[in-house]
């Protein structure tokens, strides 16, 4: 049973994060085309299109205004608002978590090292 379970958490998905502190950087659209968490998020919904973007951010007044901007830049750089899912509520207050998904509800992106 005990292997089983490791097993399991070894190929559990890990979300792509982007921290507060790394989204304070000046935001233009050259700059975010390089930005790795986009990068990655963006990338993967290329290679699978027909998958979405579960985005989990913090709660509250400045959680609700940060995940809007992501949004919209995410917009701005081709992604469609439909294929976007914002659900209020992050592991942590200063971090949002983007998760890629097949349309079985499943990651596409497994044991990312972008943390």
């Amino acid at each position: 049973m005990l292997v089983v379970f490791s097993i399991s958490l070894q190929s559990k998905a890990s979300p792509i994060v982007i921290r507060s502190q790394d989204w304070a950087i000046p935001r233009s659209a050259a700059r975010l085309l390089s930005f790795p968490p986009l990068v990655l998020a963006v990338g993967q919904l290329r290679v699978h299109p027909d998958a979405h973007l579960r985005i989990h951010y913090p709660g509250g007044d400045e959680g609700t205004l940060w995940v809007n901007e992501l949004q919209s830049w995410l917009v701005a750089l081709g992604v469609s608002s439909e294929q976007m899912e914002l659900i209020p509520g992050s592991s942590g207050q200063a971090v949002i978590e983007i998760e890629v998904v097949s349309p079985n509800g499943k990651s596409v992106i497994k044991n990312n090292t972008g943390k």
